[in-house]
This record gives structure tokens, sequence and C-alpha cells, in this order.
């Protein structure tokens, strides 16, 4: 089943770039065939989007065809899909801030390992750091309830609401008539 569905997208594709593989030499160049195809809206074989690519996508597509045939139209399994490479430190120091701090963001714990110098920005990648967590249930749990009241918008001083209607605009609940006779 899975072997007639990877064939079915290899011929889709296949469709889409026979025209790169079968021009001569008084066609235009194959950067504006690209340019050209790209344009296009396609439909996709396994859900029916409407979908476009980009001229990269249909050139890899090409390069993919011209060295591997239609098979290599396929996609492809990841060969590092389910493992992670982030060291045993990093990973424990993870595990610690998780719990001494639920409501952070993977963000500001990524942020934090920076600040303590347990981690470049580099090795292993962000992308990495995020898998790792989604894997072991480190991203934040939204279900926890905050301690504090929070407040997104509040005035300490008298005036300050004038100021701020007057930063934001006009308000769009007013009639017509009324912003433009307050407008200057």
């Amino acid at each position: 089943m899975e072997d007639d569905r990877q064939m079915d997208l290899a011929l889709w594709r296949y469709g889409i770039i026979s025209p790169l593989l079968h021009r001569d030499a008084n066609d235009v160049q194959l950067w504006e065939m690209l340019t050209v195809i790209s344009a296009n809206h396609y439909i996709h074989p396994h859900d029916g989007r409407h979908i476009t690519m980009s001229a990269e996508a249909i050139r890899k597509w090409l390069y993919r065809f011209n060295h591997g045939g239609l098979s290599a139209l396929g996609n492809k399994q990841r060969s590092d899909k389910g493992t992670h490479d982030v060291p045993a430190p990093l990973a424990n120091e993870m595990f610690e801030l998780r719990l001494a701090h639920p409501r952070w963001t993977l963000s500001l714990m990524l942020r934090e390992l920076v600040e303590r110098q347990l981690w470049d920005e580099t090795r292993p990648s962000r992308s990495t750091l995020y898998r790792f967590a989604r894997n072991n249930n480190l991203m934040r749990d939204p279900q926890l309830n905050t301690v504090e009241v929070v407040r997104p918008f509040e005035f300490d001083k008298f005036g300050q609401m004038w100021t701020g209607d007057f930063m934001h605009g006009p308000n769009p609940s007013f009639p017509l008539e009324f912003n433009i006779y307050c407008n200057f």
C-alpha cells in the first residue's frame, strides 16, 4: 500500500518535471522553464490540495530523477528519525530546568542553557533540541494554572488611557462621523 502511494507521488512529480526532461536546443533556458513551471498550480495526488512549488523544489526533483530514476522521486525516510545527539549533561540540565520552571517556554529554557554556557547554539541544532524536548515530554504544559493574576493591559496614572487611545488611533466601534470629527 505504501509502495503504491510512493509510486503515485513519483509519477506525479515526473509529470511536473517531464517538460524539463524533453526539451530541445531551441527551447528557453532551464531557469526560465523552472520559473514558468513553478508558477502553475497543481493538485496533490494524496489529499487533493491545490499547491504550488518553488522553482528550487522542482530543480531538486529534476536532479534526483537524473541521478536515481523514477524511484528517486518518492519521499525518503529520514536516516536520523527518532534519534538525537544531545549530550547527557545538556539533556540532564533540560530535565532539571523543566522541573524547576514548569511554565517556561522551551525558548526560555534554551536561552538559560546558553547563559549557563551548556549550549553554544550550534551543536546540537535548535531543531534537534526541540525534537528531543517533544519526544521526552519537556514542552510546557498548557494546562498549568498561573499563581498570580495576569492583567495584560493596565493604567496606573491619570491620563495614560487618553495617551493609549491617541497612540492606537480611533475606535472602530464609534460611528464613522465621530471618528472623522475627532481626528485632526
